[in-house]
């Protein structure tokens, strides 16, 4: 893992440490521990994103680069306002509008900032609550909707209990298989109890989940078939990777028994020659001489 992508990991964790989701998995606090909760606004700016699904309870960056882009998130960051992220169901659409994205998004605030002189924005977002889009009340100068939260439905069972579990242990084996998520991280998600939070935050970390699954994990309400799903994908996602390490172990055998095989020949062949023998082709020679007198055979 580089240093770039630890600092980067340590900053995420920092975010996702922070606390703005309460218990209730559907209201979010404000920005000072105990000042209560706030009521989400009827309307927010709407960010589409391409080849990304944000999670609740997870912190992602982003790089914006369209003018209206840019300016949502001017706007947003001045007027400390939250916005509303959701993924592109159409991908050719250079300007994504309305019927362009799916309705189901989440709830977000910009945690940090960067600007690039060429104008793109480089931004880090902390996923808050899911939302719906009721409706799209503006186009200009960037999309803007009137949004209602959808609440998670918690269910505490054994079967969550035991759910949990199962998925944790998938997680840390496919990490041992496939490290590529930071070791800090991978600490952090191990060492959760929050089952809703443990979904999406190992959902995060699985970088080739299918765009469709991940929309689809975002839009379901429980969380023991959140959690069922996830299983799913992380059963399969081991499946793959055990079956490749066991070609990857069969090819290296193969490799290093040709190896060895070659390395013992031509040994051989060094030690007939110092011992001053004929090489191996005059032995074959001499072995068929042999066998042509003992059979009497004429020249």
């Amino acid at each position: 893992m580089s240093e770039q992508s630890s600092e980067k990991a340590s900053e995420l964790l920092k975010l996702l440490n922070y606390p703005m989701i309460s218990k209730t998995h559907g209201v979010a606090l404000d920005d000072e521990p105990g000042s209560g909760a706030f009521r989400l606004p009827s309307h927010l700016p709407i960010l589409p994103l391409n080849g990304v699904v944000v999670f609740p309870m997870t912190a992602m960056p982003l790089r914006v680069g369209q003018s209206r882009s840019v300016r949502l998130i001017d706007d947003a960051v001045l007027g400390k306002r939250l916005i509303g992220l959701v993924t592109v169901r159409n991908r050719e659409a250079e300007e994504p509008g309305p019927n362009d994205v799916y309705r189901v998004g989440t709830v977000a605030a910009v945690q940090r900032l960067f600007k690039s002189p060429d104008g793109t924005i480089t931004l880090i977002v902390h996923g808050l609550l899911r939302m719906r889009i009721d409706d799209f009340v503006g186009t200009s100068p960037y999309l803007t909707a009137r949004v209602s939260a959808i609440p998670e439905k918690i269910e505490v069972t054994l079967e969550v209990e035991a759910l949990r579990r199962i998925i944790l242990d998938s997680f840390r084996r496919m990490n041992e298989l496939s490290p590529t998520t930071p070791e800090e991280m991978g600490t952090m998600i191990l060492g959760l109890e929050d089952p809703l939070q443990i979904v999406y935050s190992i959902a995060d970390q699985m970088k080739k989940m299918d765009l469709e699954d991940a929309q689809r994990l975002l839009e379901i309400d429980s969380v023991t078939e959140k959690m069922r799903f996830v299983l799913t994908l992380l059963t399969k996602e081991l499946e793959v990777l055990e079956l490749g390490r066991k070609i990857q172990s069969e090819a290296q055998s193969g490799m290093e028994k040709t190896q060895r095989e070659y390395f013992l020949r031509e040994q051989m062949k060094a030690i007939q020659r110092q011992l001053g023998e004929a090489d191996e082709q005059q032995m074959e020679v001499e072995e068929f001489r042999k066998k042509i007198e003992a059979a009497g055979m004429p020249e």
